[in-house]
């Protein structure tokens, strides 16, 4: 087991991986059931718009904001609860998943 002493939690030894995705102005789900324990967001440097985050009910006023650059940690248990939108059409987006 590691120790994340950030949040005074002891995280679970196991596997590590990363996709890229291209967000859009439909919301879509960032995947099918893929269990994780924590999971990083980062919207590409180059983007022209702004990737939106949130749960089944994310738009582009309701979302957490990631302008271009910005990156987002969470821990979280499914990728499948995790929602993106964009306000540009084809804004890219890195996923970096533990579980």
């Amino acid at each position: 087991m590691g120790l994340d002493l950030r949040m005074g939690r002891v995280a679970p030894a196991g596997q590590l991986g990363s996709f890229q995705i291209t967000v859009g102005t439909d919301k879509q789900r960032l995947s099918d059931d893929f269990p994780t324990y924590t999971v990083v967001l980062k919207a590409d440097d180059d983007n022209t718009g702004n990737i939106y985050v949130g749960n089944s009910d994310v738009t582009t006023s309701s979302g957490l904001r990631l302008s271009p650059g910005q990156s987002l940690s969470i821990d979280i248990d499914n990728l499948n609860k995790v929602y993106v939108i964009a306000d540009t059409a084809d804004q890219k987006l890195y996923v970096l998943w533990l579980r």
